[in-house]
């Protein structure tokens, strides 16, 4: 076990990981409870609901997991397009997800439970790999 902690790519996976995981918790405490606020209180129905309560939730994720996850100073247009990309496939893929189960008669709750656990491992693996990736800087080679 001491070994495969040794490794410092291990060691960087589930620093990282628990940092998206607190994120994600986070990230879904606020989905969750503007959806259940909106769904309650303001009976607007959970298909329609989930639009700003995901909104919301997406853009505390984005700060967070750029500054706090993986500790990213880039500023590019095409890291942040990068993101919108990503998560606008998550948002759609987990709306059409969600609009089943409710359809199935799926609890609106336990639907959004059961849609943000099956693509946080996915959106892990891109915002690692893709989204927020450190841009190695390569030293300027002379041709002759």
């Amino acid at each position: 076990m001491k070994k495969f902690l040794a490794d410092s790519t291990i060691r960087k996976h589930l620093i990282q990981g628990f940092k998206f995981g607190i994120c994600g918790l986070t990230g879904f405490s606020i989905e969750f409870v503007i959806l259940t606020l909106l769904v309650e209180k303001f009976h607007i129905v959970p298909w329609i609901a989930n639009l700003p309560a995901g909104l919301a939730s997406i853009t505390f994720v984005f700060f967070f997991n750029k500054y706090i996850t993986f500790r990213n100073k880039e500023r590019s247009r095409a890291q942040t397009m990068r993101f919108i990309l990503v998560y606008s496939c998550a948002f759609v893929g987990s709306y059409i997800f969600y609009a089943a189960l409710l359809w199935l008669h799926v609890q609106y709750q336990l639907g959004k439970v059961i849609v943000v656990g099956t693509v946080a491992i996915i959106n892990y693996c891109l915002s690692h790999g893709f989204i927020f990736k450190k841009v190695e800087h390569l030293p300027d080679v002379v041709t002759v």
